[in-house]
């Protein structure tokens, strides 16, 4: 196998999606962005943040990705 079908095979980056429609705790709907280390299909590797928040969402992808050394891949927007 070659170095760029391990590096193919190995890959991980840091995704922000958002936002999604979720309940707060007392039933109103608030948008909700997700940050995760994902595959190069996007699916999660490990665990998923849930944020209620565009800026903190996305500041929180920013320290991932540069805590990990990981390509950011924002999909996010306001709402």
């Amino acid at each position: 196998m070659s170095s760029a079908t391990i590096s193919a095979i190995d890959w991980r980056g840091v995704f922000c999606f958002g936002p999604e429609p979720t309940q707060d705790k007392d039933g109103e709907e608030i948008p909700s962005w997700a940050v995760f280390v994902g595959d190069e299909h996007g699916e999660p590797i490990f665990k998923v943040y849930h944020v209620n928040n565009f800026k903190r969402a996305l500041g929180l992808a920013r320290l991932m990705s540069q805590d990990r050394r990981l390509e950011l891949i924002n999909e996010a927007q306001e709402a």
